[in-house]
């Protein structure tokens, strides 16, 4: 991304993209919205005064669009940081906890599900103190449990079928 200078430049290359985190978080925010936009185009739009379904997905993508187009132009004129290492630990660990409870909350109900997920999911960063995590493992276990499972009475097997 440096790379990219201007030509001409006697007095020194000045790098096209002055703020590289800016551009591409800009950019990527454009293709998820422009995303947006196009998945939401069989919805029903605006009849008279009354919303259709797909009025304000399509108005937030809209202007997420243009906020967007608005970080690309500040990413190319005013100077800021660069992009910082990519660090795949935590969004890796956190998407492995989300699948693990998917799998694992119909055999192992969700009690010990609840639990074993928040436990994998602090291994996202090494800044984990363990005694801290059981603690707010147990707390978290708990809460999903008297919401889900009493609150909402949803489907969910509360123990381990053995």
């Amino acid at each position: 991304m440096e790379s990219l200078v201007k030509e001409g430049n006697a007095s020194g290359a000045r790098p096209i993209i002055a703020s590289p985190r800016n551009f591409w978080g800009g950019f990527a925010l454009l293709v998820l919205s422009a995303t947006a936009y196009w998945l939401t185009g069989n919805l029903s739009a605006m009849h008279g005064y009354t919303f259709g379904a797909g009025t304000m997905p399509r108005l937030i993508a809209s202007l997420l669009m243009v906020l967007s187009a608005i970080l690309i132009g500040i990413g190319l004129v005013i100077r800021g940081p660069a992009l910082p290492s990519l660090a795949l630990r935590g969004p890796l660990t956190l998407f492995a906890s989300i699948i693990f409870f998917a799998f694992a909350v119909s055999p192992l109900g969700i009690v010990v599900t609840s639990f074993l997920t928040y436990l994998i999911a602090a291994l996202a960063t090494k800044e984990t103190r363990w005694g801290e995590a059981m603690i707010a493992g147990v707390c978290m276990t708990v809460f999903c449990t008297a919401l889900f499972y009493y609150g909402l009475s949803l489907p969910f097997t509360l123990w381990p079928a053995l």
